[in-house]
């Protein structure tokens, strides 16, 4: 239980809406390094339940995750939301 509730403390936000559940959500400047970019996935691998988890930063690549932790650019994140 500490272990979760360590890693909800390093989410920096959780968007919920009746018809729009994004889940956590995790942000980044840019994934410089191969050590930040563990950095910033573990904290979300961390969390065990089913709903989405989104990694954003100011990248222009996306990195696919093996956990299906979704990497996403800010700009294209935010025109997701505009979207609900």
């Amino acid at each position: 239980m500490k272990e979760i509730i360590k890693a909800l403390e390093t989410i920096n936000y959780w968007y919920n809406k009746p018809d729009f559940n994004i889940g956590y959500v995790r942000q980044n400047y840019l994934l410089t390094s191969k050590q930040t970019e563990n950095r910033e996935f573990r904290a979300l691998e961390s969390i065990n339940d089913n709903y989405p988890k989104y990694l954003i930063s100011m990248d222009d690549i996306t990195i696919n995750h093996p956990q299906g932790i979704i990497h996403k650019n800010v700009w294209d994140f935010v025109e997701t939301l505009k979207k609900y």
